[in-house]
């Protein structure tokens, strides 16, 4: 069963992530489309980098690869360790998390095909979402990411908070 769930929510995110990127390439231009004036705008940007273009350039773009298909390996790894009816939040962290991470990589082998091979594929990680109070653009990709690693963090405290609770409880009847 935690099989059957984890890849309905990654193929969900992984397929809304590719099709946003596919949308964006066909219908919107540099220039974007001002969903929501002076607040959200979408654009079509290639980043073969990460945030702020950092590592865009030569040996930055195979390193980010490397990095990136490294993260999907260890988050697959805690993906299988998922078990959706003990801990629901911590199986959408990591499974959001590693759609994301996919999402993502599956951006940078086309880009290293397009930089190295001349095979024009994408140009780069495609890129979005733009907030005007904002210096960076992202994508769906980002957002889960970012979303699974949130969530996991507040995993985490809620474990921390419940076994001192535990504790407690254990301290006031001694």
């Amino acid at each position: 069963m935690n099989f059957i769930i984890t890849g309905v929510v990654f193929f969900i995110v992984y397929f809304l992530d590719q099709l946003t990127k596919y949308l964006t390439e066909l219908y919107v231009t540099s220039e974007g489309i001002n969903l929501i004036p002076g607040f959200l705008t979408i654009q079509k940007q290639y980043n073969p980098g990460m945030a702020w273009s950092f590592l865009d350039e030569g040996a930055g773009i195979i390193l980010l690869t490397v990095v990136s298909f490294v993260a999907t390996i260890v988050l697959g790894y805690f993906v299988l360790k998922n078990d959706w009816k003990k801990k629901t939040l911590k199986s959408f962290a990591f499974t959001f998390a590693l759609a994301g991470c996919v999402g993502n990589l599956f951006d940078r082998f086309l880009t290293i095909l397009y930089r190295y091979f001349n095979i024009n594929l994408r140009q780069g990680v495609v890129d979005m979402i733009h907030f005007e109070f904002g210096s960076t653009t992202f994508n769906v990709a980002d957002f889960f990411l970012v979303t699974g690693l949130c969530l996991l963090v507040l995993e985490i405290i809620i474990d921390y908070f419940k076994s001192n609770k535990v504790e407690d409880k254990v301290d006031d009847r001694n």
